[in-house]
């Protein structure tokens, strides 16, 4: 995700179909497709494995 947030317009394909476009920032506020992969990128990266109990 970091490599397009830098971009002038967003493409998000689902099922081979536009599911939203737009700028960064403006996917950002829908909260739609592209809000929920920074999300998740965003998580993951403070991932670290957990010892079994």
């Amino acid at each position: 995700m970091r490599t397009v947030a830098g971009a002038d317009k967003i493409v998000v394909l689902a099922h081979g179909c536009v599911a939203e476009e737009g700028s960064p920032e403006a996917l950002l506020q829908q909260g739609r497709r592209y809000a929920n992969m920074v999300k998740l990128q965003s998580e993951s990266q403070n991932w670290t494995p957990t010892a079994d109990a």
